[in-house]
Order: structure tokens, then sequence, then C-alpha cells
């Protein structure tokens, strides 16, 4: 869902009061202590989504923040904050997300067809062929259908307060003529210098400001670059947005471990990551308890994820020693298990848990030294056996079992809890 209740975040940002800069300064404190190590340390996204830029998944109003504050998406990751600040506490964080937007929004264009740099347009008075609301609100050329044509766009662009004051409008533009850029009303002079490069200093205020860029075609390619570059980097044109998205992010476990719950390529929906150290990473199916996947090294590059909020598999950073289609599957009496996901603890180590009407089935792992250790926990009211289907060519060893024709049985003092480890090499 693209931000669409702008005028809703525009009296947000222009009535904010002495208690409302107060809850501000609250804010920051709670967003830094806890929020920014999914959302990044300026709201630019990490794990979680960019929470300053033109869109937003699930609504982008005071209330539907809170609401999304309070409430989280366990399932994807984010624990429901509301079980551990009070809603005094979310209003302030909420409030400092806010007064963190910026770049432009609510975005118009209008299209004229057959209009050249000799005939000129009237841009108040003419009618256009066509008008509409810019999906990604950033000037694009390439919408007409024609091959000539002229084009105005008209929005909003928003400058947070931490950012007011001086900007360098920079840029690349094909044409030495057609071009026109007005900010609250007044043209903003543009002197192209070598390869139609432009460099302006202007001064912009926190709040919101009025944006018009009108253009009429010449050169071939109608495509331009325009950034605003000051304390922040804000795009002010099609390709400038697609160049500063970061293709690439890479979740890091640090001498830790990391639970991402992203999307993942050739992967099941729901499919949840476990990273340790950035040695070693598994791939776990919430659906039926199987571990999917196991590679060594790094996780996941959730970049394409991000970028295209949602739209696009995270990347796997290794080769997995489990080929696509096969995977560790709990048997209970020889037969696949069907178990309900029941949710994950991650103290003091990743555990995943499982049940059924006789059965509770914990999976639980670490890194000691060069092995990932999984450990898997069964309590059975009918004492069934557990064992594990071994994917060919991973290689395992355990002290409380042994390996048959690629299934493992544990021993008979050990049906209650068992261990398997798989090598990893140490981190380069």
């Amino acid at each position: 869902m693209l931000k669409l209740i702008f005028s809703i975040l525009s009296l947000s940002l222009l009535s904010l009061s002495a208690q409302d800069t107060q809850s501000i300064q609250r804010g920051k404190v709670l967003y830094d202590n806890i929020c920014f190590s999914c959302h990044g340390k300026n709201l630019e996204g990490g794990v979680g989504f960019n929470l300053k830029d033109h869109e937003w998944i699930h609504g982008n109003n005071p209330q539907q923040i809170s609401e999304i504050i309070k409430k989280g998406f366990p399932d994807k990751g984010m624990i429901a904050f509301g079980a551990i600040y009070k809603d005094p506490q979310i209003k302030d964080i909420t409030n400092f997300i806010l007064s963190r937007q910026e770049g432009l929004r609510d975005v118009e264009y209008k299209i004229f067809h057959d209009v050249d740099i000799e005939s000129g347009i009237d841009w108040d008075t003419q009618k256009p062929d066509k008008t509409g609301k810019s999906k990604l609100p950033y000037p694009n050329f390439q919408l007409p259908e024609v091959d000539q044509f002229a084009m105005s766009y008209k929005g909003k662009i928003i400058i947070p307060a931490h950012a007011a004051g001086s900007f360098k409008l920079v840029g690349m533009f094909r044409q030495d003529k057609g071009f026109e850029l007005f900010i609250d009303g007044e043209k903003i002079p543009i002197k192209l210098e070598k390869r139609n490069r432009f460099k302006e200093v202007i001064q912009l205020s926190a709040g919101v400001h009025d944006f018009e860029l009108r253009f009429i075609k010449i050169f071939r390619f109608a495509s331009f670059n325009m950034d605003l570059h000051g304390k922040v980097r804000i795009p002010l044109s099609i390709d400038s947005y697609r160049s500063s998205i970061k293709k690439q992010h890479i979740v890091h476990a640090g001498d830790s471990f990391k639970i991402i719950r992203k999307r993942i390529k050739n992967y099941a929906a729901g499919s949840i990551a476990v990273n340790h150290a950035d040695r070693s990473t598994y791939i776990i199916n919430p659906d039926n308890a199987q571990i999917t996947a196991f590679w060594e090294g790094q996780s996941l590059d959730i970049g394409p994820n991000i970028n295209e909020r949602g739209q696009h598999d995270s990347l796997p950073l290794g080769k997995t020693q489990i080929k696509v289609g096969d995977a560790i599957i709990p048997q209970i009496n020889q037969q696949a298990a069907k178990m309900t996901y029941r949710g994950y603890s991650s103290h003091p180590q990743p555990k995943f848990l499982f049940s059924n009407d006789k059965s509770k089935l914990e999976i639980s792992s670490e890194l000691n030294g060069q092995s990932l250790l999984l450990t898997y926990s069964f309590l059975n009211a009918n004492q069934d056996k557990l064992s594990l289907k071994i994917p060919a060519g991973l290689k395992i060893s355990s002290e409380d079992g042994r390996v048959n024709d690629n299934v493992f049985i544990p021993n008979p003092n050990k049906q209650t809890q068992f261990t398997l480890a798989i090598p990893v090499k140490e981190k380069k």
C-alpha cells in the first residue's frame, strides 16, 4: 500500500507544538534503544522496512503506525511492543517516526501530446491529454506513450527539521532548455555545466513545500537525474530514486545469532533462516518442522525484499548442502511428523516449538567450536519413536544415535533428546 493519506501526514508535521517536540525527543531515545536494530540508525531500513520514505505497507497515519508498533507482526519477526511499552511511549515513537519523513509525496502528472519547444505551451490553460497520480512519487519522463510531448509534475517535498537548511540541487539533464523547476512557486535557476550537469545551492526550511516540474521534450531520450544533497539525500526523479536504493543488504549475526523471517528464493513461504555468527545458516520450514537448507558463511541478502517491499525474494549467500526439495525430516514411527508450529524462542539460543494432540517437539541450535549443533527434544504420551530422515550428502555426526540408510535413529536412552553435529569451518 502506498502512502495515500498525505494530508494527515502534512497536518501532523505542520502542527508540532513544544509538547510534541519533547515527545519526539523521547521517541528518539526509545527508537535508538531498540527499533534501530531492524529499521536502521536513520530509519533507512535494514531487516525491517525504510520508515522515512514515500511507501508504507500497513498504513502511515499516526493511529495506524501506533497500532503497528503495539501489535507487531510476530509471524514476520516484529514483536508486539505493546507488551513492552505503554501507550504514551508508543505515541512518542510514532511522533519521532513522523518527524523524520522526507522527500516527495502526493505527486500528480499531466501529459500534453504533440507539444514542442517552438510552439510552447500555456501550462495553466491548456488541457492535458492525460493526467494521473504517480505510483512512485517521482517525475518519470518514460510515462508518455507518444514520441513528442510536454509534462508537468506537481506535488510536495517534506523537509524534516533535522535536515533543514542549505541544500545542493544537483543532477544531469540532456537538454539545454525545455526544463523548469519551481519550489513554493519560485523558479529555481538551473545552469548547465560540463556534460549537461548542474549544481545549485538552495535553502529549504523544515516542513512541507510545493514542488512543480515542467518539461518539454527535445532530446530523443527523455531522462534526467536530480537530487537534493544536504544533511540527507532526497531524490527528485525516478532515475535518482532507483540509483539511491541499496541493491544489497546482508543480514549479519556478529558474534551471536540472527533469526530472519523473510521470503527466501527457492524455499517455501514462511520459511525461517537462522544464522550463527556469520559461520553457518540453516532454513527451517515451520509448516512441517523440516530443515530444508544448510550452508556455511553469511545468511541472506534481503535487499531485494526490502527495496521492493516484499515483492522479491531474499537471496541465500551460500550453496546449500541439502538439495533443494530435500530436508532433514522428523519422523514419528517412521512417518513424516505432522505437527503444528507454536512459535520460536530466542533465549538463550534459537528454539522452534511444535506440537500435536499427543506430542511436543522442540528444535534448538547453537554453534560450538567447529560444529553447528541441532538438538531435538521430543515428548510423547504414547511412547512413539522419533527419527530423522537425513538428506544424502549432508555430513552429520552424533554420540546420541546412528545413521542407517539415511535415517538417524537415536539410542534407546536418548529418545527424548538427542543432538546432531554438522561440521562448520572456522570463519576466515
